[in-house]
């Protein structure tokens, strides 16, 4: 780990929530390396194009959602990367057709 932390720029900061330690198992299982922290840059580490493509395919089966691959790059880092992603399912959910109230509920006594 020692020698991991040297390639790095950053001091280790592990992963603060779910989102994160996806990321987080995402990216080292496509780079190779252990002890990916969120502060981490995933181009610095050694990421190119391929691999991006690789880790939002990963992350959009996951998540079931699509992710552009650009989002690596505007956001490459885990922390980065969460926050937008966070943002992207919050963007979602308000996105969702309301039902109205009591559209679907039975108010016929007998059925």
């Amino acid at each position: 780990p020692e020698l991991i932390r040297k390639t790095t720029s950053q001091a280790y900061v592990a992963p603060r929530n779910a989102i994160e330690e996806k990321l987080a198992e995402i990216w080292q299982g496509i780079l190779g390396m252990e002890m990916i922290g969120v502060e981490d840059n995933f181009f610095a580490l050694g990421g190119h194009s391929l691999m991006a493509t690789r880790v939002v395919s990963k992350l959009g089966k996951t998540l079931e959602m699509k992710i552009p691959v650009r989002a690596v790059f505007e956001h490459p880092t885990i922390a980065g990367l969460c926050d937008y992603l966070t943002e992207m399912i919050m963007d979602t959910m308000d996105e969702s057709p309301a039902v109205p109230p009591n559209e679907y509920i039975n108010t016929d006594e007998t059925g």
